[in-house]
């Protein structure tokens, strides 16, 4: 493998190429602004919300909450925003994916328990990068918490463009 390596790097240092990559991160401007849309659709529904917004490697770029959200509903939003990000899909669509497999359940329980596949996380790209993913929780239901995800996600539609 280090000869593989190696002879990648080679050829694009011959080239002229820069052998670093370039990774890009959601801005934290654009990371408050889709928090806030997000808590301001919940917030119209009745609802009071927490919504984590994590980058491509599950790290935490914005935790925001309203001002009444309960305090399961913080830690819920992270779990399912890491979920999207490790899976690089909606919390959902890896909830689906724990409850058609049992043994799949079992291992990501055993990988991470940090893991929730509750509806309410979308993941966040711009111009076909994964940059990570926003999770929400604190609506009555998981299908509204996604929906204030999404709102989120529109609120910065331009920035990710």
């Amino acid at each position: 493998m280090s000869a593989v390596l190696l002879s990648s790097w080679s050829s694009a240092n011959a080239q002229g190429a820069s052998p670093l990559l370039v990774r890009h991160l959601l801005p934290v401007e654009a990371a408050m602004k889709a928090a806030s849309a997000a808590i301001a659709q919940c917030k119209a529904g009745g609802f009071e919300v927490a919504v984590a917004i994590l980058d491509r490697d599950g790290t935490m770029r914005l935790l925001a909450a309203s001002p009444a959200v309960i305090p399961i509903s913080v830690e819920i939003a992270q779990r399912k925003a890491r979920a999207s990000v490790m899976f690089q899909t909606s919390s959902a669509e890896f909830g689906a994916r724990v409850h058609a497999n049992p043994v799949f359940a079992a291992s990501m329980q055993s990988v991470d328990p940090r893991l929730s596949g509750g509806t309410g996380a979308l993941p966040i790209s711009a111009r076909g990068e994964f940059l990570g993913a926003i999770g929400v929780s604190g609506a009555a239901q998981g299908a509204q918490d996604e929906d204030c995800a999404r709102a989120g996600l529109a609120a910065i539609s331009e920035t990710l463009r």
